[in-house]
């Protein structure tokens, strides 16, 4: 894939809240997010798909309402 097309798939893929899809499809196995700074819900660092996928499956429980 281009660069122009995964951003293209990964816009249409926010714009649809399938933020699993995205994970699975377009991060590296090794993919790393990392926060500004480490919270008491999440670390600074979180290294894996798998991971990345959990912490924001632990988020998405956080959120009560979401807005377009």
């Amino acid at each position: 894939m281009t660069t122009a097309q995964i951003a293209s798939r990964l816009e249409t893929l926010c714009r649809e809240g399938d933020f699993h899809t995205a994970v699975a499809e377009l991060f590296a196995d090794d993919a790393a997010s990392i926060e500004p700074f480490e919270t008491p819900a999440f670390p600074k660092e979180t290294h894996g798909k798998d991971n990345i996928l959990k912490k924001g499956d632990q988020f998405g429980a956080m959120v009560d309402t979401m807005h377009s």
